[in-house]
């Protein structure tokens, strides 16, 4: 697995007077944790209660990943909306995954592709939904919640969570903190690489769309299309067919190198290197 690199943690709350402001105690618990360890991390807990804050804070942060070389974890502390597709400020506001996205995707760009996202909130997880390869990848991982937890427990997880990484590095085990489940079942959290979902995503893609009946479909309708465009030279399925698959290779390949943006960063082609043969 490829791994990112880190070297601050950044706390965006953004939560009502009356909630358990949990990002206030991680932040206490991440400054023992780091002076514990000697492990040299700059700590920042922000408060931001509007979406025009919100949207600030995350330029702010572009700009000094940017500008200052900063590698930051990224933890949202806020209300998940009961729909899945967003968060919840203490204005009220709804805040769309998709409008967090393009915020997210120019930190990561100012990161090279090193940008972790927790999401202290309910249903945190289903963020993922936007890991799309056609796009650049907007995190090289998220933590989040599958289902809603309760304050209480956020903190108590994202504790233990936090504890692991600062003294051990270790991101597996630092997982493993978050879910206190005995079964399958009861996991609460979720942990994706940008990594392992494009190969899933892609192998998803490869399963339903590149096989022989998804390409005679494709075929006709390309046909369909040549034919009412009055093509002067008007190529049979079978060859159309051909085609299609002879470039299933060359799509790959264009995909990975944006979405793990190699063709900005040479190197990431080393860090992301699942093949093609792979998901074939």
């Amino acid at each position: 697995m490829a791994k990112n690199r880190f070297n601050k943690i950044v706390i965006i709350q953004t939560l009502t007077d009356s909630d358990l402001h949990t990002g206030t105690k991680i932040r206490e618990d991440l400054e023992t944790y780091n002076a514990a360890f000697s492990r040299g991390l700059s700590i920042e807990l922000i408060d931001a209660r509007s979406k025009k804050e919100f949207f600030a804070v995350l330029v702010d942060i572009e700009r000094q990943a940017r500008v200052n070389a900063f590698f930051p974890i990224l933890h949202i502390d806020a209300h998940g909306s009961s729909d899945n597709e967003g968060i919840i400020l203490s204005s009220g506001e709804f805040c769309g995954w998709s409008d967090l996205k393009p915020y997210f995707i120019k930190i990561n760009i100012a990161t090279k592709l090193n940008l972790l996202i927790v999401f202290s909130l309910c249903y945190g997880a289903y963020f993922s939904k936007h890991l799309v390869p056609p796009d650049r990848a907007p995190c090289w991982g998220l933590v989040g919640p599958t289902k809603a937890v309760t304050s209480e427990k956020l903190l108590r997880n994202f504790s233990a969570f936090y504890r692991e990484i600062i003294e051990t590095g270790n991101g597996n085990d630092a997982v493993r903190q978050l879910n206190e489940c005995v079964s399958i079942d009861d996991i609460d959290y979720y942990f994706t690489t940008s990594l392992s979902f494009f190969r899933s995503v892609y192998i998803k893609y490869i399963k339903e769309r590149c096989s022989k009946e998804a390409y005679d479909q494709r075929a006709r309708k390309l046909r369909k299309r040549l034919k009412k465009s009055n093509a002067k030279k008007l190529p049979g399925t079978g060859n159309l067919r051909r085609q299609l698959k002879s470039s299933q290779r060359y799509y790959f390949e264009r995909f990975r190198e944006h979405f793990f943006m190699i063709d900005l960063f040479p190197e990431n082609a080393e860090r992301f290197n699942v093949q093609y043969s792979e998901v074939i």
